[in-house]
């Protein structure tokens, strides 16, 4: 049975300890617009899967579930609490992601069309 196997996988009970305790602050903050609310789930998932493949062992596989949780719960604390110390850094941080995977940025110069642009003197 593959529900069995999933029971067994650590990276799997983090992920969804991290889902449900994120989405569960997310929902409690209606204060966020929805796309700081999806990259807030999407940062607690990842860090309770790293934290869950670093803090437990691997004959205690159900044990990150509760590290997931926490780390859910926690997270968008956290990334608050970046954002209001440095919002330019962490602005900026976001922005080079973006930029890097091919997204616009509220910052970016519009492109230059070369047919267009004056002769050089």
């Amino acid at each position: 049975m593959w529900a069995f196997m999933l029971w067994e996988n650590a990276a799997f009970l983090a992920a969804l300890g991290g889902l449900i305790a994120s989405g569960r602050v997310a929902i409690n903050n209606p204060g966020k617009r929805l796309g700081q609310k999806l990259f807030d789930i999407l940062t607690a998932v990842l860090a309770a899967i790293a934290l869950a493949e670093y803090l437990t062992p691997s004959a205690a596989p159900r044990l990150s579930l509760a590290v997931g949780l926490v780390t859910g719960g926690v997270c968008d604390s956290l990334l608050d609490a970046v954002r209001s110390l440095a919002p330019k850094a962490a602005g900026g941080l976001v922005d080079g992601w973006v930029g890097k995977f091919g997204g616009k940025t509220a910052d970016a110069p519009a492109p230059v069309d070369r047919e267009q642009e004056p002769p050089p003197d």
